[in-house]
């Protein structure tokens, strides 16, 4: 879908909470390919064309951190995965961001 300026904008000034950065993230993507914002998760540069994980990630600050950190502690619990040295792979999974988070909150090396 495609927006113009001036409706994005009449959006930013009268949306509240969560609305206010889903406009501001269109806005951004009418003006800029990508944009910087610090996460849960680091600082991070993402393209303002993507309209899920990037969307969540500037209206949250976050991608499912939260729900990553609470199966990875719960599989190292249960003895699925070491407690330490745990090493993942992120195979084709957009801009890794579930696994930034891990490696960032110290839960894998």
């Amino acid at each position: 879908m495609a927006y113009r300026i001036g409706d994005v904008l009449e959006e930013v000034l009268t949306a509240p909470g969560q609305a206010f950065r889903r406009a501001l993230f269109r806005l951004h993507g009418l003006l800029h390919d990508t944009v910087t914002i610090q996460t849960r998760q680091g600082r991070l540069t993402i393209p303002t064309r993507d309209r899920v994980i990037s969307a969540q990630l500037y209206r949250n600050r976050q991608y499912e951190y939260d729900s990553s950190l609470r199966t990875i502690r719960f599989l190292k619990k249960m003895g699925f995965v070491p407690s330490e040295g745990l090493c993942m792979l992120d195979v084709g999974a957009n801009i890794g961001i579930i696994t930034t988070g891990l490696l960032l909150a110290g839960e894998i090396d």
